[in-house]
């Protein structure tokens, strides 16, 4: 792990979402290695292995010292804000395998095991109606109640509204900004930023200090996609910020959940589109908890204990738009009952059968197909239970991309089995 300031260098020389990042760790394995060859290059020539850096890039390179990252640190200090690089063992898998991933995280809150918990990201538009703020208070509501943690922009509208509703059930709820983390903005929800930053975690690319401005939101929303699972689209005009996120979901290779709207209501314009091009509907809760209750079973029922605790000695959020749901019956918690299980035995009252049980048959693993490399490693890790893609690429170390044209590839020649929530496995064991 290099120290970082050599991140923070690096950001500082490249803009925020830029894909250079992903090609100079991909070609010198951290900042350090790459500062170190720029300082003993020659400006002419360029970099041997780097092609995609121009000459102005490099010569921005050559010429920003490392000591940039010294008034950085300090305001981090005043701001009480963690910094770390891409390297750092909190630094989330979920955001390192991504195309353009942010060199450098500063946050206030808990970072640390991220990774481990389900999350969905919960986005829509700030002018959201009456339906909108119901849809967001029930699905903000029945994830946390499920266990599964939310992640969103801390905008005025859906954004807050869900977030609210799931701290309110004691549920670990990330924001994630637009501008440095001390900023205030926006100004109505400073409130609710200092409860983001002390149950759960309040992140930014951005130093400390940088203000608001318009592009910054945009190159946000790949964060806000990486983070969670999938990403559930509540209402979103035709025109709205929340189809990047939703873009960024579907390139990362997420799932992407949308609520249906009235056909004829402008405010859910990029909700249909979105179902038109195959999305999946969201018309209740379970209809996201249940892509995630089997292969996350253990981890939401520890998650649903935590936030029961949590809710226990935890203040309620802002009153502003977090309105307790009218639409969701007493007692529902937004996942389904549990199911029977199926009585195998018999000892439920049903005739047994008087045959003896056949012998065991031996199992043989499935050969290994012919296919590439990195197809065949991705295979090699597979079992029969379903592994999401973001585990795949981070046990490898593949960027999404390249986990993707594998599963394919394994697809192709039948290798493997898709499950629902971007999750695959080996194809059973045959006799």
């Amino acid at each position: 792990m290099v120290p970082v300031s050599y991140w923070i260098w690096l950001q500082s020389c490249l803009s925020q979402g830029s894909g250079l990042i992903s090609d100079i760790l991909e070609a010198y394995g951290d900042p350090k290695a790459f500062y170190e060859a720029v300082h003993a290059c020659d400006p002419e020539v360029g970099l041997a292995g780097l092609p995609t850096l121009t000459h102005a890039q490099l010569s921005k390179c050559a010429k920003t010292p490392l000591s940039v990252s010294d008034p950085i640190l300090e305001r981090c200090q005043k701001a009480g804000c963690t910094a770390i690089g891409c390297d750092h063992p909190d630094y989330p898998d979920r955001l390192r395998y991504i195309y353009a991933p942010p060199a450098v995280l500063y946050y206030r809150g808990a970072l640390a095991g991220l990774d481990e918990i389900p999350i969905i990201t919960v986005v829509g538009t700030r002018k959201m109606t009456e339906y909108g703020r119901k849809a967001a208070v029930e699905f903000g509501t029945a994830l946390a109640q499920a266990g599964i943690g939310v992640v969103s922009g801390m905008a005025v509208g859906v954004d807050i509204t869900a977030m609210k509703a799931a701290l309110k059930q004691g549920g670990y709820v990330i924001g994630v900004t637009g501008c440095g983390i001390d900023v205030n903005y926006p100004v109505e929800n400073e409130k609710m930023r200092h409860l983001v930053a002390k149950y759960g975690c309040l992140i930014s690319e951005y130093p400390p200090g940088t203000g608001v401005r318009k592009g910054h939101f945009p190159v946000r929303n790949r964060i806000l996609a990486g983070l969670g699972l999938g990403a559930l689209v509540i209402q979103a005009p035709g025109h709205s910020g929340s189809l990047i996120t939703a873009d960024y979901a579907l390139e990362q290779g997420k799932d992407l959940f949308v609520v249906p709207g009235n056909l004829y209501d402008p405010t859910v314009a990029g909700n249909l589109r979105m179902l038109r091009d195959g999305c999946t509907p969201a018309t209740e809760p379970s209809d996201v908890v249940d892509t995630y209750r089997f292969p996350y079973e253990d981890v939401l029922r520890r998650e649903r204990l935590k936030n029961k605790e949590r809710r226990a000695g935890r203040p309620l959020p802002p009153a502003e738009e977090a309105e307790t749901p009218a639409n969701l019956p007493n007692g529902e918690s937004g996942t389904a009952p549990p199911r029977p299980t199926e009585d195998l035995t018999g000892k439920a009252g049903l005739p047994q059968d008087k045959q003896a049980p056949p012998a065991p048959v031996a199992l043989t693993a499935p050969p290994e197909p012919k296919v590439s490399q990195p197809a065949l490693e991705v295979f090699r890790l597979l079992g029969e239970a379903p592994m999401h893609m973001d585990e795949i690429a981070g046990a490898l170390e593949m960027r999404i991309s390249e986990v993707l044209c594998a599963l394919t590839e394994l697809e192709i020649v039948g290798a493997i089995r898709t499950y629902s929530g971007r999750r695959y496995g080996k194809k059973g064991e045959t006799p």
